[in-house]
């Protein structure tokens, strides 16, 4: 699969899903099966997600590196998950 495929599936689902107000996405293209994936996105109720992946779609989509962050309409953070370069993911609630 090419990173573009991947990507574009991504801003599909941005475009589905009701909950979301606004989003900003950027992409980076890193060879023809890797890539640098990054947004937020503000859903309905003024609750927010950070992201950003580093994605290899060689075979099917890993997502290498991920940070997420979740937060409230008030800036608590609600939730995250992060996978750095030789971490093992974690996740809080």
């Amino acid at each position: 699969m090419l990173i573009e495929v991947d990507f574009q599936e991504i801003l599909n689902l941005m475009l589905e899903f009701t909950i979301i107000n606004t989003y900003e996405i950027s992409t980076d293209k890193r060879g023809f099966s890797e890539g640098f994936i990054k947004g937020n996105i503000i859903f309905q109720n003024k609750s927010y997600l950070h992201f950003r992946e580093f994605i290899d779609v060689e075979i099917m989509p890993d997502r290498k590196m991920y940070s997420y962050q979740y937060m409230s309409a008030n800036d608590n953070l609600t939730g995250n998950a992060d996978k750095g370069r030789g971490q093992r993911a974690e996740g809080r609630r």
